[in-house]
C-alpha cells in the first residue's frame, strides 16, 4: 500500500520559498502604520466657505477643539466615514504596488496556492511497511 512519506528536501525548499515571498510582501505592503480606512463626505453642504475639518486620530486634542469650533461656526456638515475593504490602504508602504491592502492580500493568496500546489506536486509515496509480512 502507498502513502506519503514525511515532507522532502525540495517540499521544504518550496514551504520556505512561501514562507520567504509572504514575509517580503507583508513587508513591502507595511501594514504596522495602520490603514487609511476612513474617508471625509460632505452630507450637507455650506452657503459660505469653512475651513477643513482635521482628522483627530492625527493631531490629538487640539484637532478635536478645532473640530468642534469648525461645527459651531459653519452649517457645512462633514462625517467620516468608513471604506469598503476593496479600498483601504496602508498608510506607509515600502513599494506603491502593494498600497491596498486587497492587493496585498490577492499576492498573499496567490503565493500560498503556488506553496500548495509545489508541496502537492512533489510529494513522495513509499511502501507502507505494515503491510509487509513476512512469507
Amino acid at each position: 500500500m502507498l502513502k506519503l512519506n514525511r515532507i522532502s528536501l525540495t517540499q521544504r525548499a518550496g514551504i520556505f520559498a512561501t514562507a520567504t515571498g509572504m514575509m517580503i510582501v507583508l513587508f513591502l505592503h507595511f501594514p504596522f502604520d495602520g490603514y487609511r480606512n476612513k474617508e471625509l463626505v460632505v452630507t450637507r453642504y455650506a452657503i459660505e466657505s469653512c475651513p477643513e475639518p482635521v482628522d483627530p486620530r492625527k493631531d490629538g486634542i487640539g484637532a478635536v477643539v478645532a473640530e468642534i469650533d469648525v461645527v459651531k461656526r459653519c452649517p457645512d456638515q462633514k462625517e467620516w466615514q468608513y471604506l469598503p475593504f476593496s479600498q483601504w490602504e496602508s498608510e506607509a508602504p515600502v513599494f506603491r504596488i502593494f498600497t491596498k491592502a486587497s492587493t496585498a492580500a490577492i499576492a498573499l493568496t496567490f503565493i500560498g496556492i503556488l506553496g500548495a500546489i509545489w508541496v502537492w506536486l512533489f510529494r513522495q509515496f513509499g511502501i507502507d511497511k505494515s503491510t509487509l509480512q513476512d512469507r
